[in-house]
């Protein structure tokens, strides 16, 4: 046995269970807060990668190339300007779901049939359907979520749909309906997706039979067979291919190749033939006894008698300036003209020459429209209206299918120069009826690539003028309202012209009393940019949406290899000197007084890419001069908020200074 513990040990054992444990050490210090994100610190990191370049005698910096790269510096950079863009605008809920409300309504896209039946194509959210609509009966509605092609026939009895091949259906799919259902039910091999074209209640189908070869198929709806196989061989695989049939009158296909155009018309059962020296422009049509073709590039309508149309000799012209889609109104031609940034219609009778000009629509766009013998069907937007049928008589009054609020529109003439030549080019403001109208005017120009800033439904634009907004368009040089000389003049180094033109429209507003705030989307953003860079003082603010900014390395961004055939080439001296001269990044002066000026983009979803406007931004941003906002795509939540905080914007800005 053990011996028992002495009692000095049982007392040193109380003593160690009765002592306080030591305090446990300190935990170690909290790490320090990152540093503050600052304005002035993120610019210097940018800029510590700055690139200088020499182009023979002269250095040319670009201080924020780093934005081109994609790293965490940049990512630090687009999250720091969207949080203080968010605290200088935060984006208003109400603002935002008002834009999100305008750009919920259906747009009558396309119209098909005229007369007591027509059909029109309808998008809503993304999904398209066809409304079939006659008189004295209920719309009905098909889907059209697979079809690639459709047209309806002359007499609105049917419509015939070319639907897309899917895992079911290896090949492309031909289905006819009528005001029952579904006549027609079934494949079609090699057919190309092609507008059908109709020739009574049959069905005419455009199909390759091998490479060099062609052929017109005729499918009877009744019967559902193929008959009467035409061959054009002159036709090949790859060329882009229209075909119609022309009211009371021939077939007909139109070809493109490169940049030869060619234009067949059907003159027996099996035989189509080649109509000569003719543009194959975007329309043709019949009224009377004349076939009617329109020739935009040459600003004219060519019309010769159905019976000497494969003469060369038969061709008579009639100058149209601006002319895009026609269609037969009674035994009259309708005329879609361009004049200025909107359209307007017209009625011509080719027997005599006479051209009249019909009711005004107001300032938009005709997106399509179609005739019979007793009228026409026109689709209608303009910055008001998503879409809207209008019914022309043949006498040419217009009637609206819905009555809504109708925009003010309030033209003027503003002259410039095209080198000597005086040249005239239009401003055009919008505006609901108000007795206290905004003392802002929003003005937006585009100018480049042949397009002008046009008219057409925009749910921001929508938003704004329901509130009380004006909204100006100015047709500078570039755009297409003098149709290609007008274009050429604002080409390459006559983009100087166009700014030169967008000055002249600021100033006239400013000599009415009214200020003026740009509004710019792509190329659009590169013209109001180009203006704010030169002559910031002139305007009370600016947005642009997705801007061009940086010419002399536009070819090496996304998206933009195959703008030089309308900007020029940065590799050529003579190009790059022009370019350094209209770059606005290269321009900017971050000290002058530049006035407030909010940049948005996206990184995906945006057709000029977001470096272009983070670049200009971060030169106005080291004075606090602008305001960016990069999203990480335009999705329609993103577009919904752009638009909002742009409504915000122009609406401060209307506000007198405190």
């Amino acid at each position: 046995m053990r011996a028992p513990l002495r009692p000095f040990v049982w007392l040193a054992l109380g003593a160690c269970a009765t002592a306080p444990l030591p305090p446990p050490p300190p935990p170690p210090p909290p790490p320090p807060p990152p540093p503050v994100e600052t304005r002035l610190a993120l610019l210097a990191e940018l800029q510590d990668q700055a690139v200088f370049e020499r182009h023979g005698d002269e250095v040319v910096a670009d201080p924020y190339r780093a934005l081109e790269r994609d790293t965490e510096l940049v990512a630090r950079w687009l999250a720091f300007t969207r949080e203080a863009t968010a605290a200088r605008w935060p984006v208003d809920a109400e603002v935002r779901e008002i834009v999100a409300a305008a750009d919920a309504p259906a747009r009558v896209r396309t119209v098909a049939t005229v007369g007591s039946t027509h059909a029109t194509e309808v998008a809503t959210n993304g999904a398209r359907s066809l409304r079939l609509a006659r008189v004295g009966a209920e719309p009905a509605s098909l889907p059209l979520s697979g079809a690639v092609a459709w047209s309806a026939s002359p007499n609105g009895q049917h419509v015939a749909m070319i639907l897309a091949p899917t895992g079911a259906i290896p090949s492309p799919h031909l289905m006819v309906y009528d005001w029952t259902g579904v006549v027609v039910d079934g494949p079609v091999a090699d057919v190309v997706p092609t507008a059908p074209a109709w020739e009574g209640d049959d069905v005419l189908l455009y199909v390759l039979t091998g490479r060099g070869r062609a052929t017109l198929r005729r499918r009877f709806v009744g019967a559902g067979n193929d008959l009467d196989p035409v061959v054009l061989t002159e036709l090949r695989e790859g060329d882009a291919i229209r075909l119609d049939a022309i009211p009371n009158g021939p077939a007909w296909v139109e070809a493109q190749r490169g940049e030869e155009r060619s234009l067949w018309l059907r003159t027996g059962p099996t035989l189509f033939r080649r109509v000569p020296d003719q543009p194959a422009g975007p329309a043709a049509t019949i009224a009377g006894d004349h076939l009617v073709i329109a020739d935009p590039a040459g600003g004219r309508l060519r019309f010769a008698r159905t019976s000497r149309a494969l003469r060369a000799t038969g061709w008579s012209d009639l100058p149209l300036a601006g002319v895009g889609a026609i269609t037969t109104c009674g035994r009259e031609v309708l005329a879609v003209v361009r004049r200025g940034v909107g359209d307007a219609l017209v009625s011509v009778d080719v027997a005599t020459g006479e051209v009249r000009d019909l009711d005004s629509l107001g300032l938009g766009l005709v997106a399509s429209l179609d005739g019979d013998a007793s009228g026409a069907w026109v689709t209608w937007t303009d910055p008001l209206t998503p879409s809207e049928l209008v019914r022309v008589s043949a006498t040419g009054e217009l009637t609206f299918e819905r009555e809504g609020p109708r925009l003010e529109v309030e033209r003027s003439t503003i002259q410039t120069t095209n080198g000597d030549t005086p040249m005239p080019f239009e401003l055009a403001e919008v505006r609901l009826a108000s007795e206290t109208p905004s003392p802002l005017v929003v003005l937006e120009a585009h100018g480049a690539f042949g397009v002008s800033a046009l008219p057409a439904y925009r749910a921001g634009v929508a938003a704004y003028l329901r509130r009380g907004g004006r909204w100006a368009f100015a047709d500078v040089r570039g755009g297409g309202g003098h149709a290609s000389p007008w274009h050429e003049a604002g080409r390459g180094a006559g983009e100087s012209g166009a700014v030169a033109d967008l000055k002249a429209a600021v100033e006239s507003l400013r000599a009415r009393g009214d200020r003026v705030a740009l509004y710019g989307m792509g190329h659009g953003g590169l013209t109001a940019a180009g203006l704010l860079a030169r002559e910031p003082q002139l305007v009370d603010g600016a947005v642009l949406h997705g801007p061009v900014a940086d010419l002399l390395r536009f070819d090496r961004l996304p998206n933009a290899a195959l703008w030089r055939s309308e900007y020029g080439d940065p590799s050529d001296a003579e190009a790059w000197a022009w370019l350094r001269a209209l770059s606005p990044y290269h321009r900017v002066r971050p000290e002058s007084a530049w006035p407030p000026t909010l940049v948005e983009g996206a990184r995906e979803g945006e057709r000029v890419s977001w470096i272009h406007g983070a670049k200009l931004a971060a030169r106005l941003i080291e004075a606090e001069h602008a305001w960016l906002h990069v999203d990480a795509t335009l999705d329609d939540d993103a577009r919904h908020a752009r638009w909002a905080r742009a409504v915000q914007v122009f609406e401060s800005l209307a506000r007198p200074a405190e």
